[in-house]
């Protein structure tokens, strides 16, 4: 059985993407009295973030030395944000808001003998997701919907997206550090099938 853990999932993540994520979680962190206690100082990790951003412009004109400098800003928030993760997941004990409230991603509890019938995939771009829902047997279409937010209270709360022939769509102008729940429902010649159970990610 495996605890809700903080993920770190952020070490493929392009630079700009890292820096967004990065704020996200150093301004949750800062916010959650919770987390006072950080191993990492607040101020460190946003000078940090800001020297980082800085040394990205830089490396645009391509050169060696700017990209080489560039990739140690990257190093060292990666190790700061492998500390501050670790922080987090002693602090939670398992504690899926306390997790959250870091603003790191969560690894859940897997529900075993289950396949997941839609998955929200991060793309290159910042506020773009990418729906991705299973085909089962003759399926023709696919409807989603989505609510901003964890979990919406009723049903009218779903907004309706759209229906597409592919088992994909890709989502865009999506605001970072936000979450987004999505659920999407099978339609074949036997009719609509219910909508799925919700995915829920964190915007970056």
């Amino acid at each position: 059985m495996r605890k809700i853990k903080p993920l770190l999932d952020f070490y493929p993540y392009s630079p700009l993407i890292k820096v967004g994520f990065f704020r996200n979680i150093a301004g949750h962190m800062a916010s959650n009295p919770v987390f006072f206690n950080s191993p990492v100082p607040m101020e460190e990790v946003n000078a940090a973030i800001d020297a980082f951003e800085a040394a990205i412009l830089d490396a645009k004109d391509g050169s060696h030395t700017a990209k080489a400098i560039m990739r140690e800003h990257e190093l060292l928030l990666n190790t700061m944000f492998t500390t501050l993760n670790h922080f987090v997941n002693t602090v939670a004990n398992g504690d899926e808001v306390i997790v959250r409230g870091s603003g790191f991603n969560v690894l859940k509890q897997p529900v075993p003998h289950s396949k997941s019938i839609l998955e929200l995939r991060y793309t290159d771009h910042s506020g773009t997701l990418l729906l991705v829902a299973a085909k089962i047997g003759k399926v023709i279409a696919f409807t989603w919907q989505v609510y901003m937010g964890v979990a919406p209270i009723a049903e009218s709360d779903w907004v309706p997206l759209k229906t597409t022939a592919q088992s994909r769509y890709t989502l865009e102008g999506l605001i970072p550090g936000h979450y987004i729940s999505v659920r999407v429902a099978l339609i074949s010649a036997a009719g609509t099938s219910d909508f799925c159970a919700p995915v829920t990610i964190l915007i970056i």
